[in-house]
């Protein structure tokens, strides 16, 4: 079969399959390693998408990595070093758009950040409580709906009405000028005092 590569795992821990819509499968951390091993390029692509489906954690992962430990085992020093460096936030992300700000936040020097920040009625993307700074990230899937759009704006002019700077970003801005969204928001962090 063209395409298929058969891959045999010699180390055996945690290989008591899983029942996911009927088919037999490893556990997601167990899987994660496998990819670490097998296409480590791949390896933080992956993670996202088991993150954002709520299959692993940063925790899960660690008690993989320690399970699976011993020497001459392929994939661990890639997870090791994705753990090393982990830039996603500890809370559930939403979004790959999100995930992927954790991301760019986490390469630059910026004081550290909170994720799905609850301010009155509303919930905020990212942003710093402390300076009232709040990050937006939008997608066209917000504003599928013109009721969306309203409680959006909403949410906005109440941020702003409780001392909030709100900033937009795009998928185009973080993974394509994230100069200009770090300088945007160090320029909002400077104005309320950070530094």
């Amino acid at each position: 079969m063209d395409g298929i590569v058969l891959h045999r795992p010699r180390d055996i821990h945690d290989l008591a399959p899983l029942r996911k819509s009927g088919i037999r499968v490893t556990s997601a951390s167990r899987t994660l390693l496998d990819v670490a091993a097998l296409a480590p390029h791949a390896l933080s692509s992956v993670v996202e998408r088991m993150l954002l489906s709520g299959n692993t954690s940063r925790h899960r992962l660690k008690a993989a990595v320690a399970l699976h430990s011993k020497q001459g085992r392929t994939g661990i020093g890639a997870m090791r070093e994705l753990l090393a460096g982990w830039p996603y936030s500890d809370r559930p992300a939403d979004s790959v758009l999100e995930l992927r700000m954790d991301k760019l936040l986490a390469e630059h020097l910026l004081p550290s950040h909170q994720t799905q920040i609850q301010e009155g009625p509303f919930r905020i993307d990212f942003g710093w409580p402390e300076w009232k700074v709040a990050g937006e990230l939008d997608g066209w899937g917000k504003f599928d709906m013109l009721e969306q759009f309203e409680r959006l704006t909403a949410r906005d002019r109440y941020l702003q009405l409780h001392g909030w700077i709100v900033l937009h970003f795009t998928w185009r801005d973080v993974q394509h000028r994230p100069r200009y969204v770090i300088r945007e928001l160090r320029s909002a962090l400077n104005a309320r005092g950070w530094r």
